[in-house]
């Protein structure tokens, strides 16, 4: 991108669409967890975001110094954010129900 703007504008929208799900994805912990494990699901899911975070500049210096372009760098993070979605919806299935004690 040569405009400024534009670069921002179309930077901006992406950082917005891929923290949109944030909210549903810190309650998906209480909503399939048992009570006991939520916790522990939380902390699990967390871990797994902190890694990726720092990984992520590693990865980026690789591919900036084998291909000296950002073009895959985009690409990678477009294709780990798809599959983040897709694990989602394949392995998160049915939530626990659980009855209300009278």
């Amino acid at each position: 991108m040569h405009d400024t703007t534009f670069s921002i504008a179309l930077l901006s929208m992406g950082y917005f669409f891929s923290q949109l799900p944030q909210g549903v994805i810190w309650t998906l912990a209480s909503d399939i967890a048992p009570k006991e494990q939520v916790a522990s699901l939380g902390a699990i899911q967390n871990f797994g975001g902190f890694l990726g975070a720092a990984c992520a500049p590693v990865v980026t210096g690789i591919i900036l110094d084998a291909t000296g372009q950002f073009t895959n760098v985009f690409f990678l993070g477009a294709g780990l954010l798809m599959l983040g979605a897709l694990s989602y919806g394949l392995f998160v299935k049915k939530p626990i129900l659980v009855t209300m004690q009278k």
